[in-house]
Parts: C-alpha cells; structure tokens; sequence
C-alpha cells in the first residue's frame, strides 16, 4: 500500500455508513469515499501527460470519472470509469493538433504531396482509360 492510498483510506476510516456499503477507495488516482448501495459518483479527472503519467493533484475542469457502488455494497466492476475523461482527453488532442494543422507551414506540405498523388492518379487513369480507347478502336 502506497502512502497515498494509505493516506486516502484512513481519511475516511471513521465515516460510518449502514451496512451494505462500499468502503473507501483508491484507484491509483482519485481517493473514492464510502458511498451507499445504489450511488454514484464523479470527481474531476486527474491531468496526465502525453504518457498517461498523471502530473501532480491538477485535474481536468469539466471532465469526471465514474464509480458506482452496486446495491449489495460493492464498488461495480471493482473500477473506476475514466472513459469520459479518455474521451475528452483524445477530443482536446484532436482540437489542438487542427489548431496546429491550420497554424503551420509543416502540415502544408503533406497536403501539398497529397494534391500531387492525387493529380498522379488522375494522370495514370486518363492514360489508361485513353490506351483502352485506343484499342478498342482499333479492333
């Protein structure tokens, strides 16, 4: 047990709910509190790196992870949901690498490479649908 799960744990080893109930929790990231049979709770996801390396207690405004606690008192899925933050995380990436795209002379180039493959094509299928033409007339 790491200092932070102990740490996470014994800041709520007194709270007293009725049994059932899901007993504190720590996922590796986020420090869960008891929570009755049926609830459900988000907190803000923490801020990682490009590596998935959480970078200090910084979290995410507006994105949340999920943990639910099922109605016999354990936590669903022993696990947290971090889907919404994965997906929110990937939408921003996606929003800023546009952001880059259209901001810099470095993506201009693969486009300008894509025109050109395109306009290779063309050619190709012009010289082949003409050399077809040609055959076909000549039969």
């Amino acid at each position: 047990m790491d200092s932070s799960e102990k740490e996470c744990l014994e800041q709520y080893k007194n709270v007293s709910l009725i049994d059932p109930f899901c007993a504190a929790a720590w996922d590796s990231f986020i420090c869960w509190p008891p929570l009755s049979p049926g609830e459900m709770m988000n907190k803000p996801c923490p801020q990682m790196d490009t590596k998935g390396t959480v970078i200090g207690d910084a979290t995410h405004p507006g994105m949340f992870a999920v943990r639910s606690c099922a109605e016999n008192g354990s936590w669903v899925e022993n696990r947290t949901n971090f889907s919404l933050c994965i997906t929110n995380m990937a939408a921003k990436f996606r929003h800023n690498i546009e952001n880059y795209r259209g901001n810099s002379t470095v993506w201009q180039l693969p486009k300008k490479l894509d025109q050109i493959e395109t306009f290779r094509i063309e050619v190709i299928l012009s010289t082949i649908t003409l050399k077809r033409s040609l055959i076909l007339y000549e039969n």
